[in-house]
């Protein structure tokens, strides 16, 4: 026998406490080519928010294995006519408290019709006739249409024989705190179902949303039923599709019906390593889709409006899931690409974001000018990551900058010249090969009674950096070379370093002697191998150097067994910069190490892979 079932949610008490801050993204809205509308032009000024919609997904696909999709198999509950409805009218509503993770029913008045929806308000909670009447014409006017041009048709006219969408305002119980982040609203796809399915289903398509902390005065406010009513028209069209492709799809409404970019990017800006195929329900996940999703529709749903709209409404459609459907949608509009080449492009555009580079393949457009924060950056060498853990597609951003060991980089005998370290240390010297300088040579406060003379370095300076000034060597008798370690604070000490002093010739007299400058930078990378049981543990590896003209080269390095080693030869001069993205292409978590220095020669580096810096 069938049976009605209960909402069962994860409880998720503890989650106001644990999200990530966000702050407002500051650009206006880009040109999303889409229907002209009025855009709100004001900068996302509220708490972070996220969607609960997702937490009915589970119950949802049960619902489906056992009942079917409401629209196939389900008797609508009222054959006739749609029930009159007249404004100031009162009706209870199952709601969900998150945080007790049970439904409780509460009171609403109906405080407007529109064309479209329904507007409810929880009863004792009282806003504006013109903040009410605002939302229910942006509804109307501008999210009903949009959403349904680019995504496809609601449930219409659904289990109640209505057209009108029920938008519920109420206070979500959700465990906010002041400061922290909120649920904003919700689409539950057991509302769909009769109440003999589904015991505490509101018999109706409906949204909610939150009206405390969230404020209905915001004019960012109906962006969130732009979000939550893709989640409707989502469940009419595929209601088997993973979250993390239909809440992408919820955020791109978010943008196409005029409020900006979400807030949300910035979070996963600050911690890229998020993986966007992998739903987690966390403010990274919410920024991470939609990036790729405004990527995705930027560059690969077509030239026009209407063709992008054709795309999407297709990709919502699409009874396949998860990457198969972008795939087959890619292949339906003759996109030569891959949903993973597709992926690749756009973990390299969130890390440089130069739409100037690679056909603009690598970069987004004049209104997202943000960069994705890297993981890992490395100045000093040598250097190791270890055990750095990656999950399906989340990315490693990994950053090679020369740090300028001294300035200036060739010092005269005439002038000073400083050392830097990036931690406090003392410097230990000498000259012409570890000779001890003439005392009118040593820095005051300098320790020269050990054969050799030893500096504290002064710091930090604005950079960060602990420095210590030497010099000028005018009227030493020949100053060929000062040798130099450093000894840090923290027990350890760096290699012997040289700099060779430029003479009155205009040359250093060590310059025949001295071996040649370390500047080819070598990486080793080890990720986790494959086993025999399960060879599609595949890592991949990008690399992208940067000259000092700004000129971009992306690249793939080779894996054999998921391990390669990297050389890249100037280092320093024309490899200003040198980035590396590791993810892989597995739903368990993989480890990789790295190892990383300078040599001095491709001899010495061995063989190696090098990347063509004129492709």
């Amino acid at each position: 026998m069938k049976h009605s079932y209960l909402l069962k949610l994860f409880c998720i008490a503890a989650m106001a406490t644990t999200f990530t801050a966000a702050f407002p993204f500051e650009s206006a809205a880009g040109d999303f080519t889409l229907p002209v509308y009025d855009p709100v032009e004001a900068s996302y000024k509220s708490a972070p928010w996220i969607d609960a919609t997702g937490y009915f997904h589970e119950t949802a696909q049960k619902i489906l294995d056992e009942h079917g999709t409401p629209q196939d198999n389900i008797t609508r509950v009222r054959t006739a006519a749609p029930e009159i409805k007249i404004e100031g009218m009162k009706e209870e509503f199952f709601i969900m408290n998150i945080v007790e993770n049970k439904a409780e029913k509460r009171a609403a008045i109906l405080k407007k019709i529109g064309k479209h929806c329904y507007l409810y308000l929880e009863e004792g909670r009282e806003f504006p006739e013109s903040v009410l009447r605002n939302i229910v014409d942006r509804f109307d006017n501008v999210i009903y249409r949009i959403s349904t041009e680019t995504f496809g048709s609601e449930p219409k006219p659904g289990i109640d024989n209505d057209e009108r969408v029920t938008i519920l305002m109420a206070d979500i119980k959700d465990g906010w705190k002041p400061g922290k982040g909120f649920v904003g609203g919700y689409f539950s796809p057991l509302d769909c179902y009769p109440s003999k399915v589904v015991q505490y289903s509101n018999e109706r398509e409906m949204i909610y949303l939150d009206c405390h902390p969230a404020n209905p005065e915001d004019p960012f406010y109906p962006g969130v039923i732009a979000h939550e009513f893709q989640h409707m028209i989502h469940f009419a069209n595929d209601p088997r599709e993973d979250k993390w492709l239909n809440e992408g799809c919820s955020q791109l409404a978010f943008y196409a019906c005029g409020y900006d970019h979400p807030s949300q990017i910035l979070s996963y800006a600050a911690d890229p390593g998020d993986d966007a195929t992998v739903w987690q329900n966390s403010m990274e996940d919410y920024g991470a889709v939609y990036l790729l999703h405004y990527y995705i529709y930027r560059k690969y749903a077509g030239s026009t409006p209407e063709e992008k709209m054709r795309f999407y409404r297709s990709l919502v459609a699409s009874p396949l899931k998860d990457i198969e459907s972008i795939d087959a949608v890619l292949k339906e509009f003759n996109v030569n690409k891959t949903f993973e080449d597709i992926y690749k492009d756009w973990l390299v555009a969130n890390l440089i974001n130069r739409p100037d580079a690679g056909d603009g393949r690598y970069g987004y457009d004049e209104s997202l000018t943000m960069r994705v924060h890297t993981t890992h950056n490395i100045t000093a060498l040598p250097a190791k990551i270890e055990k750095a853990e990656s999950l399906n597609h989340g990315a490693a951003n990994i950053l090679f900058t020369p740090f300028a060991e001294h300035l200036p980089e060739t010092p005269t005998l005439i002038e000073k010249f400083a050392v830097y370290s990036q931690k406090p240390a003392v410097m230990v010297w000498g000259i012409n090969g570890w000779q001890t300088p003439s005392e009118k040579y040593v820095p005051q406060g300098s320790d020269a009674t050990g054969g050799f003379v030893e500096t504290k370095m002064s710091g930090p300076d604005k950079k960060g950096f602990y420095f210590a000034e030497i010099g000028p060597f005018a009227g030493a008798a020949a100053v060929d070379t000062f040798n130099y370690k450093l000894r840090y604070e923290d027990g350890t000490v760096s290699n012997e370093k040289t700099i060779n002093i430029i003479g009155p010739s205009g040359r250093s007299g060590a310059v025949k002697s001295r071996m040649a400058e370390k500047n080819i930078l070598v990486v080793n990378f080890r990720g986790s191998k494959p086993s025999e049981a399960n060879k599609n543990k595949l890592f991949r590896l990008l690399e992208i150097i940067e000259d000092p003209d700004g000129k971009i080269t992306v690249g793939e390095v080779p894996l054999k067994n998921n391990q390669a080693k990297i050389a890249v030869p100037s280092y320093g001069i024309s490899a200003a910069k040198v980035y590396f993205i590791a993810y892989q292409l597995n739903d368990k978590k993989l480890s990789f190490n790295l190892e990383a220095d300078v040599v001095s020669s491709m001899k010495e580096a061995g063989k190696a892979f090098v990347m063509s810096q004129n492709q």
